[in-house]
């Protein structure tokens, strides 16, 4: 079991200290010293990327359809890049096993966008020129449906049924 207080990790920048304290059996929020002191983790956001076929028509489909907030690169005429609201990342396994049956994939990243209500979000995007790949199926862990995006590969919108941390 590891002490309290115990300095977990500490690596020296240009000229700043990066460090993390273990309590117990987890390691604690990062702390940023001579810069400033973060009271949570340094990781402020994830910032994820779609690459398109088309990035026009799929900047337009995240703006007009979703209504995501954006800012434009400077001087980039068009480079859009948009606030996705809270998020959270799971780990999932390459290969598992459950309820009997074994389960593997590639490794990988995913991206899926979740919400509330799902029967109620597709309605909405229906309605704002939407359509999607798949009906809604119930996965277990919730309910899920695949949004086509203008450009690129569908994404999975779902209502989650386990717990969520993107607002922790």
């Amino acid at each position: 079991m590891a002490s309290l207080d115990r300095p977990h990790v500490a690596v020296r920048g240009s000229d700043v200290l990066w460090a993390g304290v273990v309590v117990g059996e987890r390691c604690e929020p990062w702390v940023r010293e001579a810069k400033g002191v973060y009271s949570r983790n340094v990781i402020t956001s994830i910032h994820t990327l779609i690459y398109s076929d088309d990035p026009a028509a799929t900047r337009a489909f995240l703006r007009d359809v979703l209504e995501w907030s954006w800012v434009e690169e400077p001087g980039s005429s068009g480079w859009l890049i948009f606030r996705s609201g809270p998020s959270e990342m799971g780990i999932h396994p390459t290969r598992s096993e459950w309820e009997g049956k074994v389960h593997e994939s590639q490794r990988h990243h995913e991206i899926s966008l979740m919400c509330d209500d799902l029967a109620a979000t597709r309605a909405e995007l229906e309605r704002k020129g939407a359509t999607f790949t798949s009906p809604i199926v119930d996965e277990g862990y919730g309910l899920t449906t695949m949004l086509e995006v203008p450009g690129t590969d569908p994404v999975m919108l779902y209502e989650p049924k386990h717990p969520t941390a993107f607002d922790l």
